[in-house]
């Protein structure tokens, strides 16, 4: 028989792979070093509908939508470590966070999702966040937040009423908490279950939306939180779970599993395969 044809592989000549079985010790061996993987917010498929995120690094605004974040004590510091999945915003129990979001959110019952990770180093009555229609805790009427009230989940909703779930969360234990309006129900998701759910909620929805969401307290100034808050993102016209769902390990990525791919061997030599996979690793849709 004649020889066999070479054949190229990332610019390795060598004879036919499925014949020669000898390990190759040069050429290419990481195809992800052909390419790279893309940018963290192109792995999110939502990134576009992202109006907010604070990934606890710092006190800046990640998302391309540009609110206007202030923070209304310097007692709050930000880019401590040891955060559930990196840096966190210390609240410090002394001030919150007040975020214009610069769009209505919710408006003519559109659906979001509001989430973040959420610790607190102690408890008596403090929220994590709330929706608001205005720059204003005290719109009670007109909101959407949740915290503890010491014992329980403490939730509000629109109509001014609350409701408690227990059990409610153990000090300095790391939460996923979740809001998720779909255009119909509102449901508060803590570790990717549903806690409560609202049914047909979309009337209570205010028909101009959310302007406006304090982080790390509800209802008024006096409920701000002891703890830490992580990841906290807000997307506008995405109802991101829409059942029980792994909570996201972290704000970016959420979408593409860049890194997980899986491994292939050409005669020898190994890489990444160049197909990537698109299952979540925490969103649900």
């Amino acid at each position: 028989m004649g020889k066999h044809a070479k054949h190229y592989f990332g610019g390795v000549v060598g004879a036919d792979p499925l014949v020669s079985s000898a390990p190759r010790t040069s050429g290419v061996f990481s195809l992800g070093a052909l390419g790279g993987d893309g940018a963290a917010t192109s792995d999110d498929l939502n990134w576009s509908d992202v109006v907010l995120l604070l990934d606890g690094s710092s006190t800046t605004d990640l998302s391309s939508a540009s609110p206007t974040v202030t923070f209304t004590s310097s007692g709050i510091s930000a880019g401590n470590s040891g955060g559930k999945y990196g840096q966190y915003i210390d609240l410090q129990d002394s001030g919150y966070i007040t975020v214009g979001l610069g769009q209505n959110i919710g408006a003519n019952g559109d659906p979001f999702t509001v989430e973040t990770w959420a610790r607190f180093d102690s408890q008596s009555d403090e929220g994590i966040f709330n929706l608001t229609t205005t720059g204003s805790f005290n719109n009670a009427s007109n909101s959407i937040s949740i915290g503890t009230n010491g014992t329980s989940w403490n939730i509000y909703h629109d109509g001014g009423a609350s409701q408690q779930v227990s059990p409610g969360p153990s000090n300095a234990t790391w939460y996923h908490v979740a809001v998720v309006f779909d255009g119909t129900n509102l449901v508060y998701y803590v570790g990717g279950s549903a806690i409560l759910t609202k049914s047909n909620h979309s009337a209570n929805i205010p028909a101009a939306g959310y302007s406006t969401v304090m982080i790390g307290g509800y209802f008024s100034t006096s409920y701000v939180m002891n703890g830490r808050i992580e990841d906290f993102r807000v997307t506008d016209g995405v109802a991101r779970y829409n059942g029980p769902f792994t909570p996201p390990q972290e704000a970016l990525p959420q979408a593409t599993a860049a890194t997980t791919r899986p491994t292939r061997r050409w005669g020898g030599m190994t890489g990444r395969s160049l197909v990537e996979s698109t299952a979540g690793t925490g969103d649900a849709n």
